[in-house]
């Protein structure tokens, strides 16, 4: 009855000519009006009239989930908002090939970010968002990893267990035609898309006759030593090493360990009676000649 009045009252009032007597019925009316003060952003009326309604909708990215969806202006009050809004539902994101999404939730707001099996490599935008007409973009791709073609090294052969394309674990192996290989004689392909390492060094190495004096050492007396070459030092009679007695050639050029020493360590000490001058310290092999006195024999 009252929204008919009110119809009625603003139809009297568009056609000017409003009595004294509608003049207080409307006047009633106002003095009973709702406001929605908190509201003005999002309306362009902000007052209306006892027995209006107002009919509420779900923000973005939210659906109705019960409850009413209206309002009534009664006397200047409106009556309790009992609508109920939940996230919408956006479900699965999809498939990837040779990979996988993994999720926060499914509904709005949430993301699904892809995973690509190992060995493989993402092509696109990894994540996706949950809006409300949906998941956004498209699903990315997972291709295998794939390597470069090997570095060439001078002086040096490739092979391999595979051929191009070198993808996620295929292994090469270099050997050298001439010198010595130094780094790794077989490299592999990652799943990154990279060689596991640099590419080794054809070149020759030699290290020079090891200088330890007062020693010498097995095995061969060449001027110089190739690379990984294993010598074994000794001390010569009356000397004692300090350090190790076995040395490799190394990749620089270097002995390594560091070359030991020999030390001489035995002494003599002794006293004589004789027509000689006492000697204290004598180094081995030295030759005393001495005479003994009267009572004592050599």
């Amino acid at each position: 009855m009252q929204e008919e009045e009110i119809w009625f009252l603003s139809w009297l009032w568009n056609s000017g000519s409003l009595s004294s007597q509608q003049y207080l019925r409307v006047h009633e009316s106002l003095s009973n009006q709702c406001t929605f003060v908190d509201l003005e952003k999002f309306i362009t009326k902000t007052s209306f009239f006892s027995g209006q309604k107002v009919y509420y909708n779900c923000d973005v990215g939210y659906v109705a989930a019960g409850g009413r969806k209206s309002r009534l202006c009664n006397n200047g009050k409106w009556t309790p908002l009992k609508l109920k809004c939940q996230r919408k539902l956006c479900g699965s994101a999809g498939d990837v090939q040779n990979g996988q999404f993994v999720y926060t939730g499914v509904e709005f707001g949430d993301t699904a970010t892809a995973v690509c099996d190992e060995g493989f490599m993402l092509v696109g935008h990894a994540t996706r968002h949950c809006m409300n007409n949906g998941w956004s973009g498209r699903n990315p791709v997972c291709e295998a990893a794939v390597c470069e073609d090997p570095p060439e090294v001078s002086n040096a052969e490739i092979t391999g267990l595979q051929h191009e394309p070198y993808t996620y674990k295929s292994v090469i192996r270099y050997s050298c035609r001439a010198g010595t290989l130094v780094g790794e004689r077989e490299i592999w392909c990652t799943k990154h898309g990279t060689w596991s390492a640099p590419a080794p060094e054809c070149k020759e190495i030699t290290c020079p006759s090891p200088n330890v004096p007062n020693a010498y050492w097995t095995g061969n007396h060449n001027q110089k030593f190739q690379y990984r070459a294993t010598i074994y030092i000794e001390c010569n009679m009356g000397y004692v090493m300090s350090g190790p007695g076995t040395v490799y050639c190394e990749r620089d050029g270097r002995w390594l360990p560091e070359l030991p020493k020999c030390q001489l360590t035995v002494n003599c000490s002794f006293k004589w009676h004789g027509s000689v001058a006492l000697c204290f310290w004598c180094k081995i092999y030295n030759i005393l000649v001495m005479t003994a006195d009267m009572f004592f024999v050599l």
